[in-house]
């Protein structure tokens, strides 16, 4: 063995190179992962509260429609609370309330 093997650190510099490399590759892979996942989050739940403004308002809508036709419910006398013996359309705007 020479003395210029002893001190060669050539394979070293390079391998120290190249984990370096494959962990800035991993951690940008990483960042990108997770972005595209909280995007995806954040459109499910705008979609979902879409969805459930949408029906909200069908309900609404539909109680709005059958007008007179229906007759008038009768509050149980124990009942208590803002959506015992209301229609559909004052439950639905009560619910709208709560997510605004």
């Amino acid at each position: 063995m020479t003395e210029r093997d002893r001190y060669d650190d050539s394979d070293h510099g390079d391998a120290a190179r190249r984990a370096e490399r494959a962990t800035r590759w991993g951690r940008r892979v990483i960042g990108s992962v997770t972005g595209l996942l909280g995007c995806a989050l954040i459109a499910a739940v705008c979609f979902l509260l879409a969805v459930a403004f949408a029906r909200a308002l069908a309900v609404a809508g539909m109680d709005q429609q059958a007008g007179a036709r229906e007759r008038p419910r009768m509050r149980h006398p124990g009942a208590r609370g803002p959506l015992c013996g209301t229609g559909s359309a004052a439950k639905a705007r009560f619910i709208l309330t709560l997510i605004i």
